[in-house]
């Protein structure tokens, strides 16, 4: 990652999955991690996130659900929302950009294509305070 301090959020239930993305992201980056809706949504109320990657499906709430949440949290309208997701269904996808995402990348993933869409997106971010 181009940004050491950047705070990435991973929710993913996979361990197979979640191993893979630390081991992209494990670059100088603070990486936090959920395996449920619920934790996620905890994490991003005690920390400063710059990017957001989500599954679609969660054990307790659906990875739709935690992204309309955060993106309503004071200051989440600009965290960028990136879902990874083994669904390549153009409605998923939609639904997912009405939630508030950004982003929407099919697994299985490419490294490469993960990294280059989280620089863009941190690197893209909007300050809040020019959103006030």
């Amino acid at each position: 990652m181009n940004n050491e301090k950047s705070t990435i959020l991973v929710v993913e239930d996979d361990k197979s999955s979640m191993a893979l993305l630390r081991t992209i992201l494990d670059s100088g980056s603070n990486l936090l991690e959920a395996g449920t809706g619920a934790q996620a949504l905890s994490l991003a109320a005690e920390n400063k996130l710059d990017v957001v990657l989500i599954d679609l499906e969660l054990p307790d709430i659906t990875g739709l659900e935690v992204c309309r949440r955060i993106k309503a949290m004071d200051g989440g309208e600009s965290i960028p929302v990136l879902f990874l997701t083994a669904h390549d269904d153009i409605l998923l996808e939609s639904q997912a950009f009405d939630a508030g995402a950004l982003d929407y990348i099919v697994k299985p993933v490419s490294p490469l294509r993960v990294l280059m869409r989280l620089n863009a997106h941190i690197k893209n971010k909007v300050p809040m305070e020019l959103l006030n």
